[in-house]
């Protein structure tokens, strides 16, 4: 009676077990006809109990080629008693695709199997994990076609900088022939030298903690040495508020040289006398201001000279405006000699020079000048007349405006004209 009640109660487990399963269960006899089938599998077909039991399986398959493929593949495995796990599309009542992962095993344990006494097949629907995967796939492959083909250069690294992945763009921005000359290697390789290096860290790489993505103009050095122009910007792939760097960053690179040069072109014209190659009065002007204001923060010395070619009307009248351009180019030759490299040579109008010297009171501002007026009016200009100049010399006050100094030294320069040029006044 104590047997009979336990295996009334194994089976009721055994039932609840089978009906209540998270998986679908389905027992198939030696000639793969369904003998049992629980709730779960019912739910995965799409099919009534009555639909299916004493049904051949194949009912569930798309094919007879998917079925029989099916068949060989497990048949001599369960006869040998072992287990099968494989993945499979099923036919849903409605036609659409299940995908499952089955795992079967015959009931008899013997070797080989008597399979008349049933196979058991576990079956797990995986179908919105497969669909999950090729979205993912398919975004994945989006994804790559646009980093493969992006008219942007595009680089990704990881921990200590080194390149995990580099598009085609920036392969040929950078001057490489395939990305398998950069993966693998530190991006130290595209800058200008180690200190550059680990300036641009410190400057623009850890601020991608705080998911700054500034746009930067930067140089970099291409594979044959070339040094470039590019306008970059990174972000950190970890979305974190404080995002682990070493997990991987993205920089996009765009080539920008031809735009640098323009516009350093541009600036040039700007700046620069097109006859001398000197500054000219706007660019002068605004390094003037600039070098007041440091004189004022430093107290240190600084003087200004005008000069004015002597008698330059006759020169025009008498040989013509072509000559009259030859001597301007050529005194501005002459005098370029004579400076240093933290002076400030302009042209400022006509046959006007001025010169800004920093660092230097008056009496090194005078030896200056009448070095100037020597070696102009000892100079042997070839094709052109002989030429001397009259300068005025200022030693500039804190106290006085920009407007102020230019002209206290215009005056101090028509001194050196009224006294007879070729002159230094001061």
């Amino acid at each position: 009676m104590y047997k009979d009640n336990g295996m009334t109660k194994n089976a009721d487990i055994f039932k609840a077990i089978y009906n209540n399963n998270l998986f679908g269960i389905i027992v198939v006899d030696e000639k793969r006809s369904i003998k049992y089938i629980n709730h779960r599998a019912l739910e995965i077909s799409g099919y009534m109990q009555e639909e299916l039991l004493n049904i051949d399986i194949r009912k569930l398959y798309f094919s007879d080629e998917d079925y029989n493929n099916f068949g060989q593949q497990y048949q001599d495995n369960i006869l040998s008693g072992k287990k099968v796990k494989t993945e499979q599309v099923f036919k849903h009542k409605s036609g659409k695709r299940i995908y499952c992962t089955v795992s079967g095993k015959a009931i008899d344990t013997s070797d080989p199997s008597d399979l008349t006494k049933g196979i058991v097949w576990i079956i797990e629907d995986i179908s919105d994990i497969v669909k999950a995967n090729n979205k993912l796939k398919q975004a994945h492959g989006e994804l790559d076609a646009i980093f493969s083909n992006s008219m942007t250069g595009i680089i990704y690294f990881q921990k200590d900088r080194i390149v995990k992945r580099v598009n085609q763009r920036f392969v040929e921005i950078m001057g490489y022939d395939s990305p398998d000359e950069i993966v693998g290697k530190t991006v130290e390789m595209f800058h200008l030298s180690h200190e550059k290096f680990m300036e641009f860290e410190e400057k623009y790489y850890d601020q991608l903690i705080n998911h700054s993505t500034n746009s930067i103009e930067y140089k970099m050095i291409r594979k044959n040495g070339d040094v470039i122009w590019v306008n970059t910007a990174g972000r950190a792939v970890d979305k974190s508020n404080l995002p682990d760097l070493d997990l991987g960053v993205v920089w996009t690179v765009e080539d920008i040289t031809q735009r640098k040069m323009a516009e350093e072109k541009l600036e040039k014209l700007v700046s620069t006398d097109e006859l001398t190659g000197l500054c000219n009065r706007r660019q002068f002007m605004k390094r003037f201001e600039s070098e007041l204001a440091r004189q004022n923060r430093n107290a240190k010395p600084l003087s200004l000279l005008m000069l004015d070619i002597d008698c330059f009307k006759r020169v025009n009248d008498t040989y013509g405006h072509s000559i009259g351009d030859r001597v301007l180019s050529e005194f501005a030759n002459i005098c370029s000699g004579e400076f240093r490299i933290s002076d400030i040579f302009a042209r400022f109008g006509g046959e006007e020079f001025i010169v800004l010297l920093p660092d230097t009171d008056l009496d090194g501002a005078v030896r200056i000048a009448e070095r100037l007026r020597r070696v102009t009016e000892e100079a042997n200009l070839q094709g052109i007349p002989q030429i001397t100049v009259s300068i005025g010399v200022l030693q500039i006050s804190a106290e006085n405006t920009m407007d102020d100094l230019l002209v206290e030294v215009d005056k101090k320069m028509y001194e050196a004209k009224a006294g007879g040029r070729n002159r230094v006044a001061y």
